[in-house]
C-alpha cells in the first residue's frame, strides 16, 4: 500500500473515531437525564455488584456520575454500551434503551451475546420485586432491621444500606428473612422458584415493556392503529396535546413532538423508535388505560386480552413522573391556567389554550420536576384560598 493510501486510511480513520467519541459523549449526556431522579436509585441499585461501594454513595451522586464510573471502568466504551442497553430493558427505562437504540444504528455498534450479562438473576428478580413493594415495606424493613435512626425516604436506601452491611443477599436465608418485610405480592415475587428458570432466558420481559399480541396480524395491526387514530382524533387539539404529554419522556425529542400535526405522525414516531408494534401494543394499552378511554372501540379489540381488563391494568409503559404530570393537566381549571401562566411568563403572557398547551410549554423549559410539580399545587392551592 502506497503512503498516500495509508495516510488517508488514518485519517479516515481518526475521523471516525473522532465523529463515535462526540457522539458517545452526547449519548452519556441524554442517558444521565433519563437517569436521574427516582429511575437514580433504581440504577445504583442494578449497579452494586458491578461498581465499587465508594462509587454508590458518592455524595450529591447523579446519574452521570455512574455513567463516569462505568467509562473509567472500562465496563462501557463508545463501542461496547451492553450493559446501558441491558439496565435500559431491566429497568423500563424506554426512553433510554430508544437513546441507545438510535446511538448503536447510527455509529454501527453491535451487541454482545447476552451471555455477557453483568446483571445477576437475583438481581433482576430483586428489582422487580423492590417496585413491587407497598407503603408499610419501608417501615417495616428499618423497624425489623434496626434502621429507623436513618430516616430513610424511600425502600432504596435502605436496601442498599443492607446490601453494604451484608445483611442481604443471594442467600436463600437472607431472602427469606427480607421476604418477610414484604407484602403479599412483592414476597411472592421474590420467593418464587419459577423466576429461577424465567430469569435465565429473561432479556426485555424483565422491564415489562413487550407483552406480545395474541396471533395479531399486520392486517389486524393496521386496523387497531387506524381505529385508535380516529378515536383521538376526534378529540381534536387538545387530544393530541394529551398524547404528546404521554409520549414525551420515552420519546425524549420534544421538537419532533412539536412538530407532529395528528395522531398518525405520533404513532409514526412511536413505531419507528421501536417502542410500537404488532408485538408490543403497551403503549396502546396504557394510554387507553391513562386517558380513561373504556368505552374504545375497534373490532379488533375482542382479539386481545389486555382489552378486556383494561381498568384493572397496570401500567407499565409510562413512569410515575409522566402520570404525575399528565394528573396535574388535568386537575387544572382555566383560573388556574391564568394564575400559572402570570406567575411563570410575567411581564408577557403566553395565553395558553388550554391546560396541555401549558404542560407541554413547561415541559419544555424544564419546569415539571417533581420538585416544581409540588411547587405548582401548592401555589395554586394558596391562590384559592
Amino acid at each position: 500500500m502506497s503512503t498516500m493510501n495509508i495516510k488517508i486510511k488514518d485519517e479516515y480513520t481518526r475521523t471516525a473515531d473522532s465523529k463515535i467519541s462526540v457522539s458517545f459523549r452526547d449519548l452519556k449526556a441524554d442517558l444521565s437525564r433519563c437517569f436521574d431522579g427516582d429511575k437514580y436509585l433504581w440504577i445504583r441499585f442494578l449497579l452494586f455488584d458491578v461498581l465499587s461501594i465508594g462509587d454508590l454513595t458518592a455524595p450529591l451522586s447523579i446519574g452521570k456520575d455512574l455513567l463516569n464510573a462505568l467509562e473509567d471502568k472500562g465496563l462501557i466504551t463508545s463501542t461496547n454500551v451492553n450493559l446501558l442497553l441491558e439496565i435500559s430493558k431491566t429497568s423500563g427505562a424506554t426512553q433510554a434503551k430508544v437513546l441507545l437504540t438510535k446511538y448503536m444504528r447510527d455509529n454501527n455498534v453491535q451487541e454482545i451475546g447476552t451471555s455477557k450479562t453483568k446483571l445477576s438473576r437475583y438481581r433482576k428478580r430483586l428489582f422487580k420485586t423492590l417496585k413491587q413493594v407497598d407503603p408499610d415495606a419501608l417501615r417495616n424493613i428499618t423497624s425489623f432491621y434496626g434502621l429507623r435512626k436513618y430516616n430513610f425516604s424511600n425502600v432504596w436506601d435502605a436496601v442498599l444500606k443492607l446490601e453494604i452491611e451484608e445483611e442481604l443477599a443471594a442467600d436463600s436465608d437472607k431472602i427469606k428473612k427480607f421476604a418477610g418485610c414484604l407484602g403479599k405480592k412483592a414476597r411472592s415475587t421474590l420467593l418464587d422458584k419459577g423466576n429461577s428458570k424465567k430469569d435465565e432466558n429473561e432479556t426485555e420481559s424483565s422491564s415489562q415493556e413487550c407483552e406480545p399480541s395474541e396471533d395479531l396480524s399486520m392486517d389486524d395491526f393496521r386496523l387497531l392503529i387506524a381505529d385508535f387514530v380516529r378515536w383521538f382524533d376526534a378529540g381534536g387539539f387538545q387530544s393530541l396535546n394529551i398524547l404528546k404529554v404521554l409520549f414525551i419522556e420515552m420519546l425524549g425529542d420534544i421538537e419532533e413532538l412539536k412538530r407532529a400535526n395528528g395522531t398518525t405522525e405520533l404513532l409514526c414516531i412511536l413505531m419507528g423508535s421501536g417502542i410500537l408494534s404488532k408485538k408490543n401494543l403497551s403503549v396502546l394499552y396504557d394510554t387507553i388505560k391513562v386517558t380513561e378511554q373504556y368505552t374504545f372501540e375497534s373490532s379488533i379489540t375482542k382479539k386481545l386480552h389486555p382489552f378486556k381488563n383494561i381498568r384493572e391494568r397496570e401500567v407499565v409503559s409510562f413512569s410515575q413522573h409522566t402520570v404525575s404530570i399528565f394528573d396535574l393537566g388535568k386537575s387544572l381549571s382555566d383560573q388556574d391556567i391564568k394564575d400559572l401562566d402570570g406567575r411563570y411568563n410575567f411581564p408577557i403572557r403566553r395565553m395558553y389554550i388550554d391546560a396541555w398547551s401549558l404542560i407541554l410549554h413547561f415541559e419544555d423549559r424544564g419546569l415539571l420536576s417533581e420538585h416544581n410539580i409540588a411547587y405548582i399545587k401548592n401555589f395554586l392551592n394558596k391562590k384559592k384560598k
